[in-house]
């Protein structure tokens, strides 16, 4: 991945990261904590393009451990009706989220 430009490896908290650019493509799996989990929604979504694409890990409909990501994502997904959503409860659970504009 190192010679693919429109791929940047950024390491630190997300929440202290510093970010201005427009997101194609996000994948959270981070902590699994409500509060993390929606604060960094906040943070990162609104910069993801039109069609563009968000996988979040452990939010699977039927897994109790990782309830408040899930949690998290259905709240987000209620307050903001841009996004359409698709949960594949296997194992964790994996959700695809589309932004619609």
């Amino acid at each position: 991945m190192d010679k693919e430009e429109r791929y940047h490896f950024i390491q630190g908290n997300s929440l202290e990261v510093k970010w201005d650019k427009q997101i194609d493509f996000l994948f959270i799996d981070s902590g699994h904590a409500y509060d993390l989990t929606l604060k960094e929604m906040d943070k990162y979504l609104p910069f993801v393009v039109e069609k563009g694409i968000v996988c979040m890990h452990d939010t699977g409909e039927f897994n109790n451990v990782f309830f408040d990501c899930r949690k998290a994502m259905l709240d987000y997904v209620g307050k903001n009706p841009v996004w359409n959503y698709r949960t594949l409860s296997n194992q964790n659970g994996l959700s695809i989220l589309r932004r619609k504009i």
